[in-house]
């Protein structure tokens, strides 16, 4: 595939940079799993190891996924990505990947749906206990179901990844500006209300899930259209919105200077547009252009440390806009998997 706009030789060397700076923080800084953030960084180093060649970081992983015995598949343990897909994908580990799909299984009977058949998440304790809508979970269901089913050719998988997605879109999908809601259940005295705004990095993890939906369903599948179907409407949304340096704001459904620049939403959503370039589910006009920009500014606030700066908080605005109206972020936490993603798909996109 002809990829037009290809990055400058010197915006490659910037990007593998800042790559493997953020690649080092992780090995120097998670050496064990046990939270989603620790698990979304390793899942970005497995991925910064495929797009490189290089397999010290898969090396890292090796160790931490195999350090306390047989990697866990358990799908609860993996909310919003899966480390352990990832890494036996890239290691071709037949038999793990036999056990997570059978995990999946799990999943469909046991994932909690609220009343109008939504799969919903824990809220714990803040918001008031119990289940709501959210997308960031969301997105790794419908991803996880159209993977286990890829892998074991069982197509009722899809249909259901499908299913939600679509239950989702009617819901949280605002027709005017074509941006996505957060969630519903968040508002503790309005229940049924959706959440305020459009969140960045919520739009970051809706292409993450689309995407790898539609790159790994048969093309034979209507599965798999009906996911490219949303991704070029989503595409669509969040390319007219993007600021004239690359960036997405926390805040989406604000003005631009309503908002302070957000370095993991914009990565994620870039990431999704490149990879989607590739696997030919958006045209590379104007796409594969407007990934490079982003994954560019990014790069630009990478430390010399590995740390991304101007990343937001989570989980997102759940309950109101103001924590996410700010000027500026600094909550590096969330910035790992969302460099490592961003520089990996742009890397290989640059190779085509």
């Amino acid at each position: 595939m002809a990829i037009s706009g290809r990055s400058s030789a010197s915006d490659s060397q910037v990007l593998i940079a800042a790559g493997n700076r953020t690649a080092n923080w992780v090995v120097a800084n998670v050496s064990d799993r046990g939270n989603y953030i620790r698990d979304l960084a390793l899942e970005g180093l497995v991925h910064w190891s495929t797009a490189t060649g290089d397999p010290r970081w898969i090396q890292h992983v090796d160790g931490v996924v195999r350090g306390k015995g047989t990697p866990s598949v358990e799908w609860r343990h993996e909310p919003f990505g899966s480390v352990t897909w990832a890494w036996a994908s890239a290691r071709g580990d037949r038999a793990v990947l036999d056990a997570w799909v059978d995990s999946t299984l799990h999943c469909v009977d046991e994932v909690p749906r609220s009343a109008d058949g939504l799969f919903v998440h824990p809220r714990g304790p803040q918001p008031g206990d119990g289940n709501a809508v959210l997308i960031d979970s969301m997105q790794e269901h419908v991803c996880r179901l159209a993977r286990a089913a890829a892998h074991s050719g069982e197509q009722t998988l899809a249909a259901l990844a499908v299913d939600q997605m679509r239950l989702h879109r009617s819901l949280l999908r605002d027709p005017g500006t074509g941006l996505w809601s957060q969630g519903r259940g968040w508002l503790r005295d309005d229940p049924q209300r959706l959440s305020p705004g459009a969140w960045s990095r919520g739009h970051g993890w809706l292409m993450r899930g689309f995407v790898a939906a539609a790159e790994i369903l048969p093309p034979s599948w209507h599965e798999r259209q009906a996911f490219v179907d949303v991704i070029r409407e989503l595409a669509t949304a969040l390319l007219a919105i993007q600021d004239t340096d690359g960036w997405w704001h926390a805040m989406l459904s604000r003005p631009w200077a309503g908002s302070g620049i957000e370095a993991s939403g914009t990565a994620m959503i870039a990431a999704g547009m490149a990879r989607a370039v590739r696997a030919g589910i958006l045209p590379a006009d104007p796409y594969a252009a407007s990934a490079r920009r982003a994954a560019a500014v990014v790069a630009t606030r990478v430390g010399p440390d590995g740390v991304v700066a101007d990343v937001c908080p989570g989980p997102g605005p759940l309950a109101e806009e103001g924590p996410w109206l700010a000027p500026s972020f600094s909550c590096p936490k969330h910035g790992p998997l969302a460099l490592l993603d961003v520089t990996s798909a742009v890397a290989q996109l640059d190779r085509e």
